[in-house]
């Protein structure tokens, strides 16, 4: 069997696939954390697109930050649901400390236990902000923490 990943057809699929992640995400490239390094922007030149989803409608998670984490800020519309976050937090932790929640649409990260007691590990550890190829997880009081989408 031959596979080929380079072929015009896969390529128009991944320029589709980009689209539809992008109808998602908030572009505001100049306030994120992950500018110039941004998996999105890498992808996105790749495939010599932009980063502005044509023909597509726009469609944002409300509240565009959830600051409940005692360390960590979530920007639900940077994120892509990659899912990095959540398992290095299950092989730092050997539990996970976050996972997805909600379906379709309305799927975001949620964290266990946030609103219960301060999380020493998370201060210590820090390595889901880290592993975030959108910057979507941002160290409280970090660049890009301050603002709101």
């Amino acid at each position: 069997m031959t596979v080929r990943t380079d072929t015009p057809a896969v390529r128009e699929l991944q320029r589709s696939a980009l689209r539809l992640l992008l109808s998602v995400h908030e572009v505001d490239c100049a306030h994120c954390p992950a500018n110039k390094k941004c998996a999105l922007q890498d992808i996105a030149k790749f495939l010599g697109m932009g980063l502005k989803a044509k023909g597509l409608d726009q469609f944002l998670k409300q509240p565009g930050l959830i600051a409940d984490h005692p360390v960590i800020d979530y920007y639900p519309n940077r994120c892509v649901l990659c899912g990095r976050c959540v398992r290095v937090c299950r092989t730092k932790e050997g539990r996970p400390l976050m996972n997805f929640a909600a379906r379709g649409f309305h799927t975001l990260i949620s964290f266990y236990g946030a609103n219960r007691e301060p999380m020493p590990s998370c201060e210590q550890c820090q390595a889901c902000s880290k592993v975030c190829p959108v910057g979507a997880l941002v160290l409280k009081g970090a660049a890009g923490a301050d603002r709101v989408e």
